[in-house]
């Protein structure tokens, strides 16, 4: 019994440093993907400080993400936690961040090539639903949202995608 229970405190320790890694990794680009939206250096460390938060409570799915993804990823979770601070709606900025043209690629592959075109709240869910291939609760955790609210943007994402598709046929 007492070697399970090492076994698993080992394993917990290991798991927490992994993540403290990557944070540290990490952190210029939390920071810069806060400021982008914020432009506050207060609001800005708020916003960090609430994307670290999520991060960890996501920590499982996380690691389970390939290495060079997580950037993304990261970047996906700092900008909603600015976005919960910002209160304007202000859609003006590269939502997806500096990878944005590698995940749209990727995405359009599996046939979303609307994403784009979509509001940067409905593209971070349709993202983490289909690209990270999240469950929604972990959405849900990731973003600071209800696993409702991730349930409605994604219906209203397929809704809006559904809507471009039919316009275009009609062209």
């Amino acid at each position: 019994m007492h070697k399970v229970m090492a076994a698993k405190q080992e394993k917990d320790r290991s798991s927490s440093s992994e993540i403290v890694a990557i944070l540290d990794f990490y952190q210029s680009d939390l920071h810069k993907e806060a400021k982008r939206i914020l432009e506050d250096q207060i609001r800005t460390e708020e916003a960090v400080l609430c994307a670290e938060q999520r991060i960890w409570h996501a920590a499982d799915w996380l690691r389970l993400q390939p290495i060079e993804n997580l950037k993304a990823l990261i970047l996906i979770v700092a900008r909603n936690a600015a976005k919960s601070l910002q209160k304007t709606g202000d859609y003006n900025f590269n939502p997806l961040g500096e990878n944005q043209d590698v995940i749209l690629r990727e995405l359009e592959k599996k046939t979303f090539p609307h994403l784009p075109k979509l509001r940067s709240n409905y593209q971070d869910v349709i993202v983490l639903k289909y690209y990270y291939e999240l469950p929604n609760h972990a959405i849900s955790e990731l973003l600071g949202i209800s696993e409702k609210n991730v349930q409605i943007r994604i219906f209203r994402a397929k809704q809006r995608i559904r809507e471009f598709i039919e316009h275009e046929a009609y062209l």
